[in-house]
């Protein structure tokens, strides 16, 4: 069974329908390992819709987030223009600064899974589903030096 339209979710207790984007030409999915991971979809709605940052779409298992404001386009009395991108949970590693000891600026000493608990921990301040997964056991302890990163940059240095 093939996907034909994305319902656009409203979190909150409860979860509300913000309405439903029919899927064509116009709706793609950019993935490449740790790359892009997002869905843009380019559409016209005769109505205005209210899509807010924080709205999010459920596509292959994972959440997809508007980070960032949606271009909208008034064509003519009866029809918008919408361009949205719904970012997958990576994305979310680039709005936490990282921290430690209340210090965005500062060397850190320690083993590869360390510094993966120090991200996953500045993480859980804003989700505490993260968690450390599968990771290669590396004894040797290695000094990393940040300076006002995202844990997603932390991640590649």
């Amino acid at each position: 069974m093939s996907v034909t339209s994305l319902t656009v979710l409203r979190p909150g207790d409860p979860v509300t329908e913000v309405t439903a984007i029919e899927i064509d030409e116009n709706t793609i999915y950019f993935g490449e390992l740790m790359g892009a991971d997002k869905i843009v979809s380019a559409f016209n709605s005769h109505e205005v819709l209210d899509l807010r940052i924080g709205d999010y779409i459920t596509y292959n298992g994972g959440d997809y987030v508007i980070n960032q404001a949606p271009e909208h386009q008034k064509i003519n009395l009866s029809t918008h223009r919408y361009e949205v991108e719904f970012e997958g949970e990576q994305y979310s590693l680039y709005r936490k600064i990282l921290i430690d000891e209340d210090r965005t600026r500062f060397s850190y000493a320690g083993t590869p899974l360390e510094l993966i608990g120090l991200i996953i921990d500045n993480m859980q301040e804003q989700d505490v589903s993260w968690a450390v997964g599968n990771v290669a056991l590396i004894d040797d302890v290695e000094v990393f030096t940040f300076s006002e990163v995202s844990c997603r940059v932390a991640l590649t240095q």
